[in-house]
């Protein structure tokens, strides 16, 4: 079991979990949505990505993170 993303449920808000299921179910087009980087630095996810890994369907290019 990958630990990296574990959190507690009571440590995320709806936006959290928008983003989170985006990231799980990438067919839903949620993470190539153009606001979705921007949501997810606001939210502090895209920090959590720079210490702890970025999920598989992240990753850096040229220095800036793209989701496919």
């Amino acid at each position: 079991i990958d630990r990296r993303f574990e959190v507690e449920p009571s440590d995320w808000n709806d936006a959290d979990w928008l983003i989170r299921v985006g990231i799980a179910f990438p067919q839903s087009g949620f993470v190539r949505h153009p606001r979705f980087l921007a949501f997810a630095r606001e939210r502090g996810i895209v920090e959590l990505w720079e210490t702890r890994g970025a999920p598989d369907i992240c990753s850096k290019d040229s220095g800036d993170w793209v989701c496919e």
